[in-house]
């Protein structure tokens, strides 16, 4: 007798797992379709958020126009690198122009609104910069120190720089965020055998007019790359080489340039650099300050034996007002105001478009024509400075020792200009005096990044 009654009881049980199997299956499925459409959703929505900028930056606009501070996406020059050193700036693609724009954060952004600094004065935690705070590096006595003088052959063995960049750091009012720098940091190798490095004597002088008048030294070095391995048992035999090294005018600081903000709209405090250059018989000096420098600047001439009658040229970079301030203490046989050039009751006009460069009383000293801050700014360089190279003062092309790039719109007519005129001097300088602050080497980096 055959029971119907279990195999019924058997097969509800059957389709009740299998129906159980199928709803467990299908939870899965829809649990897969769902995290993929969330991760559809997510992979979209960052596209699209990376097409703006980022969480906290908002898009940088010039103060005047409002329109969008544009840039280069991926490229290795763009202007937004130049907007600020201490806050993030970075070059972002705006989603409604379909442009690329720098983006950084608000504080930046009110900052080139108002032409205040809130950023740098946030980070220093006050307004207020005292005058007998001003710190100015004193590196005659070491660098006079560290020339060592070889008796024997009756010549001068320079060493390399690094003790010149640790003074020269000195002048940062917080000195917990000195970092002592070597020469290692600016070559890619160690060893050199081409090019010499030696302290220069940047404001070491005491007498100008006891400088050497010969045009050039001799230095003798000694160097393990020039060993050279001669014979079958590889013995070495040592080697020297003998360079001439061209000595050119030296350079001197008369008066350190600084710069800050006041607390209210469009008031700064300004200092610039006032600079002296001087090869055997000619002397320049390069920009005269703000009126309330001329005591500094009077000490400094004195202290150097510098009179009023051996100055050939008084030469102002840009018609700014902070570069004119003492023009009655130079009295010299030349005035340059960037283009024109006056000689007693004659003026006459450089014409660039004629020559690429203008010398002056030394071949070692040109000016040329560097637009940006103004349509006729222009920048002397100076050859075989010792210890330096090839200098460039440019006044206001280049903002400070701490931020060398800042553009300062308030002061500056063409920013397209300014950006050419700066690649051409660091592609051609070894150090650049700013207008506010110290002199700054020009590293290979940065020559790098101006695609020099």
């Amino acid at each position: 007798m055959v029971n119907f009654y279990g195999l019924t009881i058997k097969n509800d049980y059957d389709k009740k797992n299998k129906k159980k199997d199928i709803i467990i299956f299908s939870l899965i499925v829809i649990i897969f379709i769902l995290i993929i459409l969330f991760v559809l959703f997510f992979v979209k929505f960052y596209n699209k958020k990376s097409d703006g900028c980022k969480d906290g930056l908002v898009p940088l606009i010039y103060k005047d126009t409002s329109e969008f501070i544009q840039c280069h996406k991926n490229a290795t020059y763009d202007s937004c690198s130049f907007i600020s050193q201490n806050e993030l700036v970075e070059c972002s693609k705006n989603g409604y122009k379909k442009l690329n724009v720098c983006c950084g954060s608000p504080e930046l952004l009110i900052q080139i609104l108002t032409t205040i600094s809130i950023g740098h004065f946030n980070s220093l935690g006050k307004r207020k910069i005292e005058e007998d705070n001003k710190i100015i590096p004193n590196i005659s006595e070491g660098l006079v120190n560290n020339i060592n003088g070889n008796t024997k052959n009756n010549e001068h063995l320079i060493p390399f720089m690094d003790d010149l960049i640790k003074v020269k750091s000195n002048y940062l009012n917080n000195p917990e965020s000195v970092i002592s720098t070597s020469t290692e940091n600016f070559f890619d190798s160690k060893k050199f055998v081409n090019r010499l490095n030696y302290p220069t004597n940047y404001d070491a002088e005491n007498n100008l007019f006891l400088q050497k008048k010969e045009n050039s030294i001799k230095i003798d070095i000694d160097d393990e790359d020039l060993n050279l391995k001669i014979g079958k048992n590889g013995e070495e035999k040592e080697n020297s080489m003998i360079f001439e090294v061209e000595t050119g005018p030296v350079l001197s600081i008369l008066s350190n340039g600084l710069y800050y903000p006041g607390n209210i709209t469009n008031l700064w405090y300004i200092e610039t650099s006032v600079v002296l250059l001087k090869e055997d018989t000619c002397t320049v000096i390069v920009n005269t300050g703000m009126p309330h420098q001329k005591n500094d600047i009077k000490d400094s001439l004195i202290s150097k034996n510098i009179f009023e009658n051996e100055i050939n040229y008084t030469i102002i970079t840009n018609s700014l007002i902070f570069f004119i301030g003492n023009i009655e203490l130079f009295p010299s046989q030349n005035l340059v105001l960037e283009t024109n050039l006056a000689n007693k009751d004659a003026v006459m006009s450089i014409l660039w478009y004629e020559m690429p460069l203008y010398k002056l009383c030394s071949p070692n000293l040109s000016i040329i024509k560097t637009p940006g801050v103004t349509d006729n700014s222009i920048t002397v360089v100076a050859k075989n400075v010792p210890g330096m190279g090839t200098v460039a003062v440019g006044g206001s092309l280049f903002f400070s020792d701490k931020n060398l790039f800042k553009i300062e719109r308030n002061f500056i007519q063409n920013d397209t200009a300014l950006l050419n005129s700066r690649k051409k001097i660091v592609c051609l300088s070894d150090w650049i005096v700013p207008a506010y602050g110290n002199p700054v080497i020009v590293t290979k980096k940065m020559k790098y990044d101006m695609s020099c």
